[in-house]
């Protein structure tokens, strides 16, 4: 019997301390204020915690916080442009049936774009050239799929553009 009550106090210790840490999601973000732009809300010294206005020269910092900041230079600002490449890997030159419509709806819906075709053969080739510690690794890989999904980000990293599966229509 005392086993017994030791078990049942364990037990009912453990569910206690679950209870008490166990915090429902919504509990959880109780906790977190929510702030409101127009509410007023204040930084130490006075400054405005959301600046509605947009504008850094109204924001008045107090002692000790920062102030405004210079605006970031026009080339922090631009999007990078996608480079107009679409790569397609197949493990030969010749492409299945299948795929002869998908891929002429990327040429049709992206004129201009140069088409990129990659064979097992130029794979390796690629690897070898950007890649020469991870040959090796490349070419223990068990199947070509597994050599063709790594390959996508080894490309996207080298030269960009997008990448495109034989059965997938733009």
């Amino acid at each position: 019997r005392p086993s017994m009550r030791r078990g049942a106090a364990l037990a009912l210790a453990l569910a206690l301390l679950a209870a008490v840490a166990w915090t429902p999601t919504g509990a959880a973000r109780e906790k977190t204020p929510k702030l409101d732009p127009t509410a007023g809300h204040r930084l130490r010294g006075g400054a405005p915690l959301f600046d509605t206005d947009d504008d850094p020269s109204t924001i008045d910092p107090g002692r000790g916080e920062i102030g405004p900041t210079a605006p970031a230079p026009a080339t922090a600002l631009a999007v990078p442009e996608i480079p107009k490449v679409l790569h397609v890997v197949w493990k030969t030159e010749k492409l299945p049936k299948f795929a002869d419509k998908y891929v002429k709806s990327w040429i049709d819906n992206h004129p201009g774009w140069e088409i990129r075709r990659w064979t097992d053969e130029s794979m390796a080739e690629f690897v070898k050239e950007h890649f020469p510690r991870d040959v090796a690794m490349f070419r223990s890989f068990p199947t070509g799929v597994f050599r063709a999904d790594t390959f996508r980000y080894m490309l996207m990293s080298v030269i960009g553009g997008v990448y495109a599966d034989l059965d997938m229509e733009s």
